[in-house]
């Protein structure tokens, strides 16, 4: 934590404008917070988790409630998915075939 507060003040010397990694990778994200993030309902969201499922299965975790709960890196994989498709106008399979070739 302390290195990205330090990377932050650093790039901000500067006179760049940055956003701080925290910011960019949350630590942990539910459904809901995803859908409202990503500006879908949670069934879409429920939708592209299983297009990508096989990379995500590793950065989702069920919590209280059995609820999904997202990694920092689930959240970008996710909207690094709906990018391409609103991009791109890719159909979700199609973009997540896009995507795994990103990787």
């Amino acid at each position: 934590r302390r290195f990205l507060h330090t990377h932050f003040i650093a790039a901000r010397d500067r006179h760049f404008a940055m956003e701080p990694i925290a910011s960019i990778i949350p630590h942990m994200e539910t459904l809901d917070d995803l859908a409202r993030k990503l500006g879908i309902s949670k069934r879409a969201v429920r939708f592209r988790v299983d297009a990508l499922s096989d990379l995500l299965e590793k950065y989702i975790s069920r919590g209280e409630r059995n609820r999904l709960i997202f990694t920092g890196e689930a959240v970008l994989l996710l909207r690094r998915l709906e990018e391409l498709r609103l991009e791109e106008r890719l159909p979700i399979r199609q973009a997540a075939v896009r995507l795994r070739g990103e990787l």
